[in-house]
């Protein structure tokens, strides 16, 4: 008999086990890294990444990120011996949850990508994730710090769903972000703000089916469990519901019914996402001139089109910024996986995007490669 075939790649697989996608659900409407690596090397990349992000996580951390050292430093401000064992098991639970880098400075979590030669990870806090992502590329350059595996750092300050609508909700804050809320096309704004109602409204519809579907089949289980009781009194046996209630609560006093949990959120993080805007109408826009770029890419993934997301930029930004392939002055890139849409605008144009392969980075360091083969392309892949 032949040997299994082992699937490289995508972080994690046991043996003989094809890479499947999953994860994206929790990474929706969190900043992101992805990171591209040989279609070979998955594994091993997938621990670089997470050994660098450890490494660089503290100096580029989350907004909440030393939540946990203030904690263990209040516990231990007493000097007992059970704050001190407390302040330390808080630390390796925070060591724990930090997705194995960083001691607990950036929690992140690994992405399966279900497609060979991409890596991704997720931060569960607000992390800046383009700061960071070149302050690791220039620890390549300078010869701090070496990769072997890792090609290129893409990171993604925004994710959603990957549908039309989804590529509206973070394209929207992020250009009214980077390029003024006042210079954005009222003809495109409308038309994404549409096209993301509607996309409410379906999704709002089906839950409401949903639920109504779930009802009527309770009313009907609810109408036979009836019949059966009514059955049962007839033939001179009691209800089993009843003799339970009897057996075990007390006379005189009814037995209390159980309370429901609460219902959990619809996971579009609407609360972080108005918090994100607040935070990002502080930064300084671009020039009214400035020149751009798009640099989008889809991997295993057929619902975003090249055309039509290059065309909702254009649609959205005011033709004063021209669209310049070689030196464009602002890069913002749109990556699209099959459960995943994200996007970040690089402020530095070209030149912070090209900073960003390191494999480049390594070769500037050293004189020479990275010592990994270049990486294959991904499978239905678009770019420009």
């Amino acid at each position: 008999m032949g040997k299994k075939r082992r699937w490289a790649g995508g972080g994690g697989q046991g043996k003989g086990k094809r890479p499947a996608q999953g994860g994206f659900a929790a990474a929706k409407k969190r900043p992101c890294v992805l990171a591209t690596c040989p279609a070979n090397r998955g594994r091993e990349a997938a621990r670089e990444l997470s050994n660098l992000l450890g490494e660089y996580g503290d100096d580029n951390g989350a907004a909440g990120g030393g939540a946990m050292d203030d904690a263990a430093a209040d516990a231990t401000a007493g000097g007992s011996i059970q704050d001190e064992l407390a302040a330390e098991i808080a630390a390796l639970k925070g060591a724990g949850s930090s997705g194995g880098g960083g001691g607990g400075g950036l929690r992140f979590e690994t992405l399966q990508t279900g497609c060979h030669g991409v890596q991704m990870v997720y931060f569960k806090d607000d992390a800046d994730v383009v700061a960071l992502a070149k302050s690791i590329a220039a620890g390549v350059r300078s010869g701090d710090t070496g990769v072997r595996f890792l090609a290129r750092l893409l990171p993604l300050r925004r994710t959603a769903h990957a549908d039309q609508a989804g590529l509206g909700e973070i394209l929207l804050p992020l250009l009214r972000r980077h390029f003024g809320a006042a210079s954005l096309m009222p003809e495109g704004v409308a038309a994404v703000e549409e096209t993301i109602r509607k996309a409410r409204q379906q999704l709002a519809s089906e839950k409401a089916e949903a639920a109504g579907e779930a009802g009527e089949d309770g009313e009907a289980g609810k109408a036979a469990a009836a019949a059966d009781q009514g059955q049962a009194k007839v033939d001179g046996e009691a209800p089993a519901e009843e003799a339970a209630a009897s057996a075990v609560a007390p006379e005189g006093k009814a037995e209390e019914a159980p309370k429901e949990a609460p219902e959990e959120g619809d996971g579009t993080g609407g609360e972080d996402a108005d918090a994100d805007a607040d935070a990002d109408a502080a930064v300084d826009v671009v020039d009214a001139d400035a020149t751009y770029v798009v640099q989008f890419k889809r991997r295993n993934h057929s619902v975003l089109r090249n055309e039509y997301t290059r065309g909702v930029v254009r649609s959205l930004l005011p033709p004063r910024h021209r669209v310049d392939y070689k030196k464009a002055q602002v890069v913002i890139v749109i990556e699209a996986l099959a459960g995943i849409v994200g996007a970040s605008v690089l402020r530095g144009g070209i030149a912070e995007y090209e900073a960003l392969n390191l494999q480049k980075a390594c070769l500037a360091a050293t004189g020479v490669g990275s010592g990994a083969p270049a990486p294959a392309p991904a499978p239905d892949t678009d770019g420009g």
